[in-house]
């Protein structure tokens, strides 16, 4: 049988947790104004890039699964 923790290096967060970044996910368009960009397109027009980002937060929100919410474990940003 395999130690997954062993092998896995333990407790360790994935390497993708770590260095994860999505620097070019909000972007603005001269005389339109900010935009962001998720896995299901770009979605905009935005007037400040705080407004991108609040969307972005209420989106991935609203993607959790409700059985997911109701989970113990389920810790919301």
């Amino acid at each position: 049988m395999v130690n997954y923790q062993k092998v896995m290096g333990g407790n360790r967060p994935r390497a993708g947790e770590e260095y994860r970044s999505n620097t070019d996910r909000y972007f603005h368009v001269m005389g339109q104004g900010w935009y962001a960009l998720t896995r299901e397109g770009i979605n905009g027009p935005y007037l400040t890039k705080e407004f991108a980002r609040e969307f972005v937060g209420v989106f991935i929100l609203s993607m959790v699964s409700d059985e997911r919410k109701e989970s113990w474990r389920y810790n919301p940003i």
